[in-house]
């Protein structure tokens, strides 16, 4: 595992050599802006533990009448991360190594011999080479974890001093993998609704917004928002998955989630949302209370029921909240004030003029008041 150290001596500590490794360099518009993602992280985490599986394979086909790596040859190899320099692009991974282990293991430093030979692979596979016969091909599948970060248009050049670059990206991580297997992994984001649930084999089908749909794979730690949205076609779900892959780019079996979220009335908040672009047209920004009006979207929309029908969404020349519906010769509204968050509501019989009038409010009460009072009329 990767850790952390900040030393004075970059050299000798506490009985701890420590001597520098590499320093990746990730590029992209992610990496460009003083802070370094937390996939990242996973990344190098990965990355050590490639190096170390490497460098196995190489000292047992060095040393063929051997069945195991020498006592302590693990313990000969742990990465820890120095410092990160060049805003958020380089992190500079130094090799830290008890004073005794260290004398413990010598011979042929099979752990630098792994970094450079991780480095030819990846410029081979850029420049459409063959992959070196000395990487051990059981081993290409340990890129479905590394490099697993990746976006479109970014790359980690992995490239030690005086080698040419090193990048791997998407693509080229792909073809490491398909190399030694039939599918590789990729992350996926889905955004949809959740229209069937097997909590017998834990999976359900999701379907896009265009139409897609996806059976993912889900741990029981996310039962409760599953069962919450299920069926519910205002409740928009957004889950980050992996997903499996052929050569062709064809997904095989289900996703396997790693993150699930929902909104609510979605669509809702987003008319909701749209008195900010009035106020900026109307040079009104200084009147919004934009804090309130976050709070009142976000009540309304996490408990808005799903039998009620949503309301036109426009604003009041004050700039707060007024909504509408209208069904056949009955109309109700409801101005929302942002800042008492006082609800005013009306209902008018269009064709007879009959009226009734009700002040509410955004607690749980109010909130139940206003629901059923717009469910009476519409």
């Amino acid at each position: 595992m990767i850790t952390c150290i900040f030393m004075q001596n970059p050299r000798f500590q506490r009985g701890r050599m420590t001597t520098e490794f590499l320093t990746p360099r990730f590029v992209g518009p992610r990496f460009h802006s003083g802070t370094l993602p937390l996939a990242v992280a996973r990344d190098l985490a990965a990355y050590e533990d490639l190096v170390r599986e490497l460098a196995k394979s190489l000292y047992l086909k060095e040393n063929s009448g051997r069945r195991r790596v020498p006592k302590g040859f693990d313990a000969a190899f742990s990465l820890h991360l120095r410092e990160i320099t060049d805003g958020s692009s380089k992190p500079h991974l130094v090799r830290v190594v008890a004073g005794a282990v260290l004398a413990a293991v010598t011979g042929a430093d099979y752990f630098e011999q792994a970094r450079d030979l991780i480095a030819v692979t990846v410029t081979a596979v850029a420049d459409s080479q063959p992959i070196p016969e000395s990487f051990d091909k059981k081993l290409l599948s340990r890129f479905n974890n590394f490099g697993a970060s990746l976006k479109a248009g970014e790359y980690v050049d992995l490239a030690p001093p005086s080698f040419p670059p090193a990048h791997l990206t998407l693509e080229s991580r792909k073809r490491l993998v398909l190399a030694g297997a039939k599918v590789y992994t990729r992350e996926l984001v889905v955004t949809g609704e959740i229209n069937e649930v097997d909590f017998r084999t834990r999976t359900f089908r999701m379907r896009e917004l265009d139409d897609r749909t996806f059976r993912i794979n889900f741990d029981p730690q996310y039962d409760e928002m599953v069962r919450s949205a299920n069926g519910r076609n205002r409740v928009v779900v957004h889950v980050r998955a992996v997903g499996h892959f052929d050569a062709h780019d064809t997904l095989e079996g289900p996703l396997d989630i790693q993150e699930l979220t929902f909104f609510n009335n979605l669509e809702l908040f987003g008319k909701i949302e749209g008195l900010l672009d009035y106020a900026a047209e109307c040079g009104q920004e200084s009147t919004l209370n934009v804090t309130g009006l976050y709070e009142v979207a976000e009540l309304i929309c996490d408990t808005f029921p799903d039998e009620v029908p949503l309301p036109l969404v426009a604003h009041t020349p004050d700039c707060n909240l007024f909504f509408e519906w209208i069904r056949d010769t009955h109309r109700v509204s409801a101005e929302t004030n942002l800042s008492t968050k006082a609800i005013t509501l009306q209902y008018v019989d269009l064709q007879t003029g009959n009226s009734a009038d009700m002040e509410a409010d955004l607690s749980s009460e109010g909130l139940a008041k206003f629901y059923e009072f717009i469910a009476k009329w519409v």
